[in-house]
């Protein structure tokens, strides 16, 4: 009795997570008609700080100032800074070629982390609104424009941006980076319209620097816990679709899984961080932390527990069928990463290969949090050139 209650919970539980949460999120939004109502305002400028953390990135740096020269944004209302977290490479020699007025450099000579910067950075910052952006993520001309609307309304804390994803060679990782993406922006747009989007990504994202609080310098997923704390605050986290930006997905699996163990151990992390969201004055905010982060951060646990339970349950055919269904699958996935490590096509199997690949990604994540082996600096991922 006791393996089918556990094989049940944990079938269950996944199924909410991935299927049940969105449909929730589907129906009341219809039901509520929840729509965020934004002012129709065309000459809305406030003074905007561009932050940018920058390690090691002479290959896309030069880049990605050009980038923000580029943007259709009034120069007398935008200051962008660069902080340079100890790279030994020709990064900093690429900045103060374009240091003046409108650039502010700034060399952080002993690499303390991403999270080091940003405390260093935002205090100097002038504007009104931060906007936080990473060295490998270029923005459409009018992203900033279109980032800064939401905060005409005086309950929006913190706006996320649409970051969408290229797979410069391909690979299975973006490809499932990509599906992955998709369904976060369906979870996003509606969460927005409900109360607050949980969480945003570090590419493109901003927030009222009044709301800027330190964050503790062995944080890992800064953006994450930044964006969360100005709902902490009891301001709104809205989602913009109109903001767009552009970033390469990691050139392997193998990349994006390195990339996905330390996001893993940040997002344990997070929750002793952020634990009064759990349960927040509104009840919206801490149903949502649940249903999108918390539930998800436990699947590769349920999909143990609904593996072993399966194991004492295989005298009933139904039990039997289910655990052949999950051995194909398992088998289907190290199919995949076979046919990947040795360069030959996958088809549609990346779907079962990068879904355990994150999984597990997530749980070994797990086990450098128990074990605090995660550093807070990081270590670049190879993107295309």
């Amino acid at each position: 009795m006791l393996f089918m209650v556990l094989f049940l919970v944990s079938l269950i539980f996944i199924f909410y997570t991935y299927m049940g949460y969105p449909l929730i999120l589907i129906i009341y939004s219809k039901i509520f008609n929840q729509v965020t109502q934004k002012k129709d305002v065309i000459d809305y400028f406030p003074k905007v700080s561009l932050v940018i953390a920058a390690y090691n990135e002479e290959k896309v740096i030069e880049e990605k100032i050009n980038n923000c020269l580029e943007l259709e944004y009034p120069n007398d209302k935008l200051e962008i800074l660069i902080g340079s977290d100890g790279s030994t490479d020709r990064t900093n020699e690429i900045i103060k070629k374009y240091a003046g007025d409108l650039i502010q450099f700034y060399n952080i000579t002993d690499r303390g982390g991403k999270t080091n910067v940003l405390n260093t950075l935002v205090p100097k910052a002038k504007g009104e609104i931060i906007v936080f952006s990473d060295a490998n993520t270029l923005y459409e001309v009018n992203a900033l424009k279109e980032i800064v609307q939401p905060f005409v309304s005086s309950e929006v804390g913190g706006v996320c941006g649409n970051l969408k994803f290229i797979n410069p060679n391909n690979n299975v990782g973006g490809k499932g980076e990509g599906v992955y993406w998709k369904y976060e922006k369906l979870l996003k747009r509606i969460e927005s319209k409900i109360h607050s989007v949980i969480g945003a990504n570090g590419g493109i994202y901003a927030i009222r620097k009044k709301l800027f609080r330190f964050i503790p310098t062995n944080t890992i997923i800064d953006d994450f816990v930044i964006s969360m704390t100005v709902i902490k605050q009891g301001y709104r986290l809205l989602y913009e679709d109109k903001a767009i930006a552009y970033e390469d997905t990691s050139l392997s699996l193998s990349d994006e899984f390195k990339r996905k163990i330390r996001i893993g151990a940040g997002d344990y992390q997070s929750i002793k961080i952020l634990k009064s969201l759990l349960w927040f004055e509104d009840l919206k905010v801490s149903f949502a932390f649940w249903s999108h982060r918390i539930f998800r951060w436990l699947i590769p646990f349920c999909l143990i527990i609904l593996f072993i339970s399966n194991i004492f349950l295989l005298d009933m055919n139904f039990f039997q069928v289910m655990f052949i269904i999950k051995i194909v699958g398992y088998l289907l996935a190290l199919l995949g990463y076979y046919l990947d490590k040795n360069g030959l096509r996958l088809g549609k199997l990346y779907i079962p290969y990068y879904f355990v690949s994150m999984n597990l990604a997530l749980f070994l994540g797990f086990i450098r949090f128990l074990t605090n082996k995660q550093s807070v600096t990081w270590d670049k991922v190879e993107r295309n050139d």
